[in-house]
């Protein structure tokens, strides 16, 4: 079925919003920037990335959620455009965070669609019909008619997938009630395609063309590119199904240049399919080769059995048509001819040598499963990699199944069934498997369903398989490197804060509550994961470098002199020359090195300026003022937090990054962070 058109920015709208966008700022420009974010036809997918990124930089600093969640939505859009679907689900997710948060029902239902749509493309439809009944939920409790029947379409497109023909025609008649109420001609032209598409599958072909052509014409009226070029895949498909190919060839050219405009791969993929099968039913094979390699090399399908096949059958046909030229222009040369024919048959039998060749050196095992029979083909290479012969393993799938770890069994015959049943693609599985010495290896198998009757029962499977047990082998050697390692510098962080700690409990103690507001300035300011992991190994640490200043200036109770203060100002350089050799993954050495500069310049050890610093160094430099003044000092009593947050309000800007600061202020007045004893 056809994916759902979604509203946008029309093409006539674009030129004048990338005009205003060069005038405006602040708010209005974050505004202008999420609609051409959103400019889905009169923008690539490319140019709507660029404008999304900057959408999000602009409301992360007007701290706007809602704008943030918006364009969190058109990026990931324009991802699914370009092939990025896994990569498009993540941004959909985020959004949907957000929007939840802020409670917003248009945005939930939004991106609930939007994660639909992502699974749908990923052929999850299960997941994908989850989505978008939520959707549906969200929408029916505002009363948003408009997005009751986006959802409706929505709906029977995931049911149609999965043949539910009768679901699917429901849905898409409920939605066609209300989009003929709002005079929706685009949504009106969609349903009408949706349609033409389930009678085309059910039999119904005159109806189906009727629904597709009266499809074709409001699409033309509304000069919508997008769903002419589907309508026109949909039309091509009934006269190619009906044997009419120069009825469906303006059609495919039409579909395929508006689908290479619009940089969508799919549909440029299915339409060079369509436009093979156009020269094959008429004739022209060598054409119809050239298209069927060029679908090949945009589908990249590594285990596609059928594609394999189409493109053999072309190639046999292109060869065919050669030799009838051959026998053509050299009639009654029966010698010449039979000559040819016995070269021919050589280049077979070796084309077929080169191939088994190229399977056994890539250690695959071959399998095909008469399904009706239940009679499997093994190859020699299956029966080796599991220490068999041939004559060995009967013919039979239940060999396969009594090989299978007990373990494995019910996952891999899930996973199996799925496919049979035509819910996924292709049959993709790792498992172990027991070999004639009794050893369990890990096989990697990947099949396809290639012939089903009329009813859509699946007849043969044809598959391959490898043995990865070394590959195995190395992640797990791998996890355990890599946990060996996190365990040697997690001791190596232990030894340098209880080196502190043994000297100065004062400051070993400040170092931990430094490193736990820094930790949490960094994670409401939007940092990952990750980049907050190494914040809290430079606070925890950051002060090592006093272990090289006198005691008696550490504890003195009065005033500093100033040699004693510029014995102490050495910390953050010493904790640099005795970190810096320590491989952590994240920048610490240069995080401690510049928690005192400060952003004028008037810091030390380097007086670095503004985006000179780190921006963990800057977050170190906010907590490490807050918590020393927040705390017992021996030359002082404990100011308090609120001459604490004073301190950086007033210098917000001057000495201290005015991002940081205002979210750390915000984390305490709104009373969610508080130092722990």
């Amino acid at each position: 079925m056809i994916e759902q058109s979604r509203s946008g920015v029309r093409s006539t709208e674009t030129s004048a919003l990338k005009s205003r966008l060069a005038s405006v700022s602040g708010k209005e420009r974050l505004e202008v920037l999420n609609k051409l974010a959103g400019a889905y036809e009169g923008l690539s997918a490319r140019d709507r990335i660029a404008f999304a990124e900057e959408a999000i930089d602009l409301s992360e600093r007007f701290h706007d959620q809602k704008s943030k969640a918006e364009a969190y939505n058109h990026l990931g859009i324009a991802y699914n455009n370009i092939g990025s679907n896994e990569k498009s689900m993540d941004w959909f997710l985020k959004a949907l965070k957000i929007m939840g948060q802020i409670d917003n029902k248009n945005g939930i239902a939004s991106s609930l669609v939007n994660l639909g749509q992502a699974n749908f493309y990923l052929d999850n439809f299960g997941k994908a019909l989850e989505y978008f009944q939520k959707a549906l939920q969200v929408r029916e409790k505002t009363n948003n008619e408009e997005g009751i029947s986006q959802s409706l379409i929505l709906l029977g497109n995931a049911e149609a997938k999965m043949a539910k023909y009768d679901r699917a025609l429901d849905y898409y008649s409920k939605a066609l009630v209300i989009k003929e109420q709002l005079n929706d001609k685009q949504s009106i032209s969609q349903i009408y395609c949706n349609l033409g598409n389930i009678y085309l599958e059910i039999g119904e072909e005159e109806k189906a063309l009727q629904y597709h052509l009266k499809a074709l014409q409001i699409d033309r009226t509304l000069d919508n590119k997008w769903e002419i070029a589907l309508t026109c895949y949909d039309i091509a498909k009934h006269y190619l199904q009906n044997k009419q190919p120069d009825k469906a060839y303006p059609y495919i050219v039409e579909s395929l240049e508006i689908s290479e405009d619009l940089e969508n791969k799919g549909l440029v993929r299915d339409n060079c399919h369509y436009l093979s099968v156009y020269y094959e039913q008429r004739k022209d094979y060598r054409k119809a080769l050239k298209c069927q390699r060029d679908y090949s090399e945009l589908t990249k399908s590594m285990f596609s059995e059928e594609l394999s096949e189409k493109v053999a059958e072309m190639q046999t046909k292109y060869e065919t048509e050669k030799l009838e030229d051959l026998v053509a222009e050299r009639t009654g040369e029966l010698r010449q001819k039979i000559d040819t024919l016995r070269r021919t048959e050589r280049a077979l039998r070796d084309s077929e040598e080169r191939l088994d060749l190229a399977v056994i050196g890539a250690g695959l095992g071959l399998w095909d499963w008469n399904i009706a029979t239940d009679e499997v083909i093994y190859s020699d290479q299956w029966c080796r990699m599991l220490g068999y012969s041939t004559e060995e393993i009967e013919p039979k799938l239940s060999s396969f199944k009594n090989l299978w770890h007990p373990d494995d069994e019910h996952k891999v015959m899930q996973i199996l069934s799925a496919h049979l049943g035509g819910t996924t693609p292709i049959y993709e599985d790792e498992f172990r498997m027991r070999t004639k010495s009794g050893e369990w290896r890990w096989i990697q198998s990947r099949g396809k369903v290639f012939e089903r009757d009329n009813a859509g029962r699946p007849l043969r499977m044809v598959g391959l398989q490898r043995d990865i047990t070394e590959h195995k082998k190395a992640e797990e050697t791998l996890r355990e490197a890599f946990g060996r390692l996190q365990r040697t510098l997690n001791g190596t962080i232990e030894a340098l804060t209880k080196m502190v700690a043994t000297r100065d409990p004062y400051t070993s103690s400040h170092q931990r509550r430094v490193a736990d507001l820094a930790c949490a300035i960094a994670k409401a300011m939007g940092f990952p994961e990750d980049q907050i992991k190494g914040i809290r190994v430079a606070g925890i640490i950051h002060d090592i470098g006093k272990i090289s200043t006198p005691m008696d200036i550490l504890s003195k109770p009065a005033r500093l002199s100033k040699i004693e203060f510029e014995l102490v100002k050495a910390h953050p350089q010493t904790a640099y020359d005795i970190i810096k050799t320590i491989e952590f993954p994240w920048p610490v050495a240069d995080i401690v090195l510049q928690h005192h500069e400060r952003i004028n310049g008037t810091g030390y050890p380097n007086g670095l300026r503004g985006d000179e610093m780190l921006p963990e160094a800057r977050i170190l430099a906010v907590a490490d003022v807050v918590e020393a003044m927040t705390s017992y000092r021996p030359y002082r009593p404990a100011l308090g937090i609120d001459q604490a947050l004073e301190e950086i309000s007033k210098n917000k800007g001057i000495l201290y990054d005015s991002e940081v600061v205002e979210i750390c202020l915000e984390l305490f007045r709104k009373g969610q962070f508080e130092f722990s004893d």
